[in-house]
């Protein structure tokens, strides 16, 4: 689906393969993260193009980022990707890059406010990491009612587009991903789905 579409980076959140690995099918580049613990399906990964997996190796190959040895493992991954920066007139610019954050989180289904918001503190800890002008392109599934802009203090966090309700959740995790420079991308764009 990948090269029939075109895409170069896919985040998925419910990867069921256990423990952690990487591998390579035809030039792609598959990173996984699960719970350890047998019987657990709750897993994170990343699939890169050939393309996006010389950008990863142009960062310096680092080992992704992950939720191991925590209550929350299994529940984000991240890999940093570097590309060449291009003039307006398309040519390269030696030694300037653009780097990107690429994540996947599955944020936890629980009606326990207090872990949610543990996770909460730990996904701003994890994202944090990338270093300040680096971008960051994130794939979640986030597992609350965020609801839409009913406040222009939002803007930058939530589109005009979406469902009406909020639940407290929802609230958490606006919260979060504001303070994380993040926006809920979905919400900007009229779909008839946005399940």
């Amino acid at each position: 689906m990948m090269i029939r579409k075109g895409v170069d980076a896919y985040m998925i959140q419910e990867y069921h393969y256990e423990g952690n690995g990487k591998t390579c099918i035809k030039g792609h580049t598959i990173f996984w993260h699960n719970c350890s613990k047998r019987g657990m399906k709750r897993g994170v990964a990343i699939i890169l193009s050939p393309s996006y997996t010389k950008a990863w190796k142009d960062a310096g190959g680092l080992e992704p980022i992950t939720t191991t040895q925590c209550e929350f493992e299994g529940r984000f991954i991240s890999v940093l990707l570097q590309f060449q920066y291009f003039n307006y007139a398309g040519k390269a610019i030696k030694s300037k890059y653009n780097r990107i954050l690429l994540a996947s989180a599955y944020h936890p289904w629980s009606e326990d406010s207090d872990c949610n918001i543990r996770f909460n503190d730990l996904f701003g800890i994890l994202i944090n990491s990338a270093p300040k002008n680096d971008g960051i392109i994130l794939g979640a599934d986030i597992n609350a009612k965020v609801g839409r802009r009913d406040d222009d203090s939002l803007s930058d966090v939530l589109g005009k587009f979406g469902l009406d309700d909020r639940n407290e959740k929802g609230c958490d995790i606006i919260h979060t991903y504001q303070s994380n420079q993040l926006s809920i991308m979905n919400t900007f764009f009229n779909s008839d789905n946005y399940v």
